[in-house]
């Protein structure tokens, strides 16, 4: 009777207003855009657009017309206040619109040779290290439309995970179903994987037992996602979600979740991922020791030995293997080795520095657009060998889409989650801080792989906290 209540309880603590089934109703006809958005943000590939100017129109005007009638509602129900995040929601919509549309319909860099690989020998036959290569790059009309489009997509993300439904859920424990909604796209990625990449998961293996590196690169899982880094990040984002709803609820079987996800993780080899991943993960042990030490201190002192001798042993089985480098723990060094490789650092610095060529003079203001950033990038990462074109860095993505303008705005973002998380921490420590993890590991993870808009995501079960707080305050007084 009482989990029943309790399952009960989650879903009624969201509550839609009229003005939010227009909303959702309008997201509808962006999911496409949502959908190539992430593929242009991964390879870039032109060909994968086949919307015609009038399609592209048709779903953008009813896309406006269910946001008018939601602002419309908003207003008449007197919920739309005059609030300093609206006008910011306005203001970065428009000068994302703006970025796109003043863009040169053909853009013509100058890209120098760093280094030399496959790749790039059959693209640029002869080729030599030093040489400077043209890339030009042309926009057609069908493309600035679309960008067009799709550029208010993150800030429409933004306004509604931090301004819309903190105000619609209350109680914390909505996040347990958004854990249910997560897994269920995490199972749909696993079991994708499982099927069509079926015949890759036995060489994986193989590579990582004999400690070669490149050829679990060429074995990695990617999922319906195209590349294994997006896969990883998803796998990394089922695992917070998983963690955050065990220090909710207090339930062990959160964590096998938690498990499931980190050894999906493993086949995709996003080293990023996974060693932020494993550093989060003890944190959170240490956490939950720490602050409820005392109140079962028996178990907890039982669990503090075994972790500490996991621990031990963990790091004396790391520490041989870097020692020794012998036949045995071979492989094991090799794999510990190449979460620091050179190569993989020096590809990032290549590209922050073709996208800091592409914002000089006044484009550094306004940055180049959402998605035409990423369509001239690719081209130009090329040049190096990266046959994906990405930013590698949060921060490097949102300068190069919107500029100092929207880089400013959201490190603003970032200044405000740490105010209202340091609110948080004076009601429940333990609850807070868990809260904050998944936030804490994608600010880690942004510094190398651009994945501004999981941070933004992972924002929500602080913010909702915090505005459950805030009700409770109004209320008492």
């Amino acid at each position: 009777m009482r989990n029943a209540i309790n399952k009960k309880h989650y879903f009624t603590s969201f509550k839609l207003c009229v003005s939010d089934y227009f909303l959702f109703f309008g997201f509808l006809f962006f999911i496409p855009f949502a959908a190539f958005s992430w593929k242009f943000m991964v390879t870039s590939n032109p060909s994968l657009i086949f919307f015609n100017d009038q399609m592209i129109i048709t779903c953008f005007t009813i896309t406006a017309i269910c946001l008018g009638f939601y602002f419309f509602f908003e207003a008449k129900q007197k919920r739309l206040k005059n609030e300093w995040f609206l006008w910011l929601f306005v203001f970065f919509t428009i000068s994302s619109l703006v970025s796109v549309l003043i863009q040169p319909t053909n853009s013509i860099v100058h890209v120098t040779v760093k280094k030399i690989e496959e790749l790039n020998k059959k693209i640029y036959p002869g080729i030599e290290i030093g040489d400077i290569i043209t890339v030009t790059t042309h926009i057609s009309s069908t493309h600035r439309l679309f960008f067009a489009c799709s550029s208010i997509l993150i800030p429409s993300i933004i306004f509604i995970i931090l301004f819309i439904l903190p105000k619609r859920i209350n109680s914390i424990k909505f996040i347990v179903v958004i854990t249910v909604i997560v897994s269920v796209f995490i199972i749909c990625l696993t079991f994708y994987s499982y099927i069509f990449e079926f015949n890759k998961y036995r060489p994986f293996l193989k590579n990582m037992i004999a400690g070669n590196v490149e050829g679990m690169y060429a074995y990695a899982m990617t999922s319906f996602l195209v590349q294994r880094v997006p896969y990883g990040a998803c796998l990394m984002m089922g695992l917070m979600f998983f963690l955050v709803s065990n220090s909710i609820t207090k339930k062990w079987y959160w964590l096998l979740g938690v498990g499931y996800c980190f050894i999906n993780m493993l086949f995709t080899w996003n080293k990023t991922g996974l060693a932020i991943t494993f550093f989060i993960l003890n944190i959170y042990v240490v956490i939950n020791l720490i602050f409820t030490f005392k109140k079962n201190i028996k178990r907890n002192v039982i669990i503090t030995i075994i972790y500490l001798l996991l621990l031990v042993g963990f790091a004396s089985i790391i520490l041989i293997a870097l020692l020794s480098k012998g036949d045995i723990l071979g492989s094991l060094y090799n794999l510990l080795s190449s979460f620091t490789e050179k190569k993989s650092i020096l590809s990032r610095t290549y590209i922050w520095a073709n996208i800091r060529q592409r914002l000089q003079g006044g484009w550094l203001i306004i940055g180049r657009g959402y998605g035409m950033h990423n369509y001239v990038l690719y081209p130009m990462n090329l040049v190096n060998g990266d046959d994906v074109c990405p930013s590698h860095s949060s921060y490097y993505a949102v300068l190069g889409a919107g500029g100092l303008i929207q880089l400013i705005g959201y490190l603003a973002m970032i200044i405000f989650y740490v105010f209202i998380f340091i609110k948080c921490i004076e009601k429940d420590k333990v609850l807070s801080f868990s809260l904050a993890l998944p936030v804490f590991s994608f600010f880690l993870y942004s510094f190398t792989e651009g994945v501004n808009y999981l941070v933004i995501t992972f924002m929500l079960p602080t913010i909702l906290y915090y505005n459950l707080i805030k009700k409770q305050q109004e209320n008492n007084v």
